[in-house]
Order: structure tokens, then C-alpha cells, then sequence
């Protein structure tokens, strides 16, 4: 039976060399192997060759770029499936992220990449590439042993079809396990970029439809990286899950939040009656999270800040209402830690008068 391969795309030698060293252990592990190039040319032409369980696209190259490359490989036919992990050492801002979703990617990490994330996210598309390896190793076997024992009894039929039947089962099951790796935040199992982009421009032509308003709150959480240096990754994560979890308790059953990446989280909500409606969600989230008082055995002490964008007069489409969304939450921040802002400041004034 055919091995997984792996394939790894950067320009820059001594990236491309860690990358491959980080992956070694998973590779003997997992058993798969790694196919590295240095180009997007490259990397189309191995793609058209051979069959990948997951692609390491850099962002930054000369020539074809990540984005580019990556729209190519998911425009032919064989490899339109294969999943893309963008890995660069570029952040770049918002809208380099959202066009690397909308090109097809599952995720997109900055560097420096964390060694256990990574290997854990090639490891989940490897076991997924071997499950449909041998799906169609055993579909093919299948096939030859039913011209051969055409003649047997029925009883050996129906056990190799309910066989074949199981498999096709455990297909479905992975190919469920993809789609939520694709759409939800491993960590905290919100809605992740790609979910919230998609279902914020569907809420925008609904909104347009109807004239209706709605709100984009942009949330980061202030100190965390002071609280993630100090006690750990571990202590960071349990702050992050339990920050989710506040969140979502301020929320309507109809309203949604998402985790961008790091201590990044944005709400969204629909069918407002106003903007006063959005200022109160946002005081209550901000409330709800400086309760957030322990992790594990240590005290710690959190807040919030807050930026608010409204449809239709912040923007009329999802790229805009993010944006303006993320400028007001800078200048919350650049305020006060723990402050709330309207990207219009006539609204400060009239909504959040306590805040000013």
C-alpha cells in the first residue's frame, strides 16, 4: 500500500531544513514521507506527480507566491482537495489571513511555528490520507476478489459487501473529522476564521435583505501574554477556553463567537434593534471576563478590549466590519486595557458615556 506524503514549500533553505527536522520524528513515527521544494513552480509540478496528505505552503516567495500557488493546486482536479497549512514568518494583518482562507487554506501558523502543533496537525491529515489509502486498497482488492469468486455463495457476498460498508462508514467519519479540523478552533472548539467569514457575509446579505443592523465586536484580551509568559502555555490555554466560555454566556443562542488565533475573539451579532443593544453585550462580556480571577493556583487579574463595527454605516461587507472592528479595539486599547470603543466616536459619546 501506497506511503503518505507530506509536502513542504519555502524558498528560504534553513526554513525549509527545520521544518523537515521538526517533522523527522512525526515522519518515522506516522509513517509518511516528506517531499521538500523550494518554489511554487516546484511545488505544482510534485503535486501533479504524486498524491499529498497535507501541504506546508510558505507565504513569502519570489515568482508565484503562497497564495497563488495554493489557488493553483486547489484549480486542477486531482489535487483540489488536499488540505494547505500556511506557515510564514511574515504576520502581515488581517486581510493576508482571511486571503489565505479564502485560497483554500485549513490554517495558517506565524513563526516561530510550535514544534507539538504542528507535528499534531500534519499527524490528523496523515491518518486521514492512510484511512483513504487503504479504503482504496481495499475497494480495489474488492473488486478483483468479486471477478474471481463470482460463483460463491451468498452468505461470503453479503460479508464482504457489509465489510466494504463499514469502510465506506469510516470514510464518512473522517471525512466529518476534516471538515470540523477545517471550520473549528482545536483549542476551544469555536467557530475559526473561516466559519465566521463565511457566516458573517451570509449575515450581511441578510441584513441588506431585510434592513436590518448588526454588530462585529472585536475582542483581545489584555495581559495575556504577560499571564502565558509567566505561567506557561498551559496556564495560557486554560485562560483562553475559559475566556471562550465566558463569552458565549453573554450570547442569544443566535448570535455567534469565534476565535481568530491567539487571544483573539470576535461576536457577532444579528438583528439589532440598535446600537445601544451591542454596547450592552460587550459591557457584559467585558464584566464576564474580569471574573475570570484563577487559573489553576494562581490569581490572575484579566480585562478585555473591545471594539465595536455596525452594518451597515461601518462597513457593508464582512472585510470592512472586521477591519473597522479591529481599529476601534486598538483604540480601546490604546485608551485604556479593559476599554470598549464604537469605530464612530459620536457613539462612545451617546452609547458608552461611562467608558469615555
Amino acid at each position: 500500500m501506497l506511503t503518505p506524503k507530506v509536502l513542504v514549500v519555502n524558498d528560504d533553505p534553513a526554513t525549509l531544513l527545520a521544518l523537515q527536522s521538526l517533522l523527522a520524528d512525526g515522519a518515522d513515527r506516522d509513517g509518511y514521507q516528506m517531499v521538500c521544494v523550494h518554489s511554487g513552480e516546484e511545488a505544482l509540478r510534485e503535486v501533479l506527480q504524486h498524491e499529498f496528505a497535507v501541504i506546508l505552503l510558505d507565504v513569502k516567495m519570489p515568482g508565484m507566491d503562497g497564495f497563488e500557488t495554493a489557488e493553483a493546486i486547489h484549480s486542477h482536479p486531482r489535487s483540489a482537495s488536499v488540505p494547505i497549512i500556511f506557515t510564514t514568518a511574515y504576520s502581515g494583518d488581517e486581510f493576508h489571513r482571511l486571503r489565505a482562507y479564502q485560497s483554500g487554506a485549513v490554517d495558517y501558523l506565524l513563526a516561530p511555528v510550535i514544534p507539538q502543533v504542528l507535528q499534531t496537525k500534519v499527524s490528523v491529515f496523515v491518518e486521514m490520507a492512510k484511512t483513504r489509502l487503504e479504503l482504496q486498497f481495499k475497494t480495489q482488492a474488492l473488486e478483483m476478489l468479486n471477478r474471481d469468486l463470482r460463483v460463491q455463495q451468498m452468505r461470503e457476498l453479503k460479508r464482504i459487501n457489509a465489510a466494504l460498508e463499514a469502510e465506506v462508514i469510516e470514510r464518512r467519519r473522517a471525512e466529518q473529522r476534516a471538515h470540523e479540523l477545517a471550520t473549528r478552533d482545536a483549542l476551544t472548539r469555536l467557530p475559526n476564521r473561516r466559519s465566521l467569514i463565511e457566516r458573517l457575509t451570509h449575515a450581511v446579505a441578510h441584513a441588506a435583505r431585510h434592513g436590518e443592523c448588526l454588530a462585529v465586536l472585536f475582542l483581545d484580551l489584555d495581559k495575556f501574554k504577560e499571564i502565558n509568559d509567566t505561567l506557561g502555555h498551559e496556564a495560557g490555554d486554560e485562560l483562553l477556553i475559559r475566556a471562550a466560555s465566558s463569552i458565549a454566556s453573554c450570547l442569544r443562542e443566535s448570535d455567534m463567537v469565534a476565535r481568530l488565533g491567539g487571544d483573539e475573539f470576535v461576536v457577532l451579532l444579528e438583528s439589532l434593534p440598535d446600537a445601544s443593544h451591542a454596547g450592552l453585550v460587550a459591557q457584559k462580556i467585558a464584566h464576564e471576563i474580569t471574573e475570570i480571577r484563577e487559573i489553576g493556583e494562581h490569581r490572575i487579574s484579566v480585562s478585555t478590549s473591545i471594539g465595536i463595527g455596525l452594518y451597515p454605516r461601518d462597513g457593508d461587507n464582512a472585510q470592512a466590519l472586521l477591519q473597522n472592528a479591529d481599529i476601534a479595539m486598538y483604540k480601546a486599547k490604546k485608551k485604556r486595557r479593559g476599554s470598549i470603543r464604537f469605530f464612530r466616536d459620536e457613539l462612545n459619546n451617546r452609547v458608552l458615556p461611562d467608558h469615555d
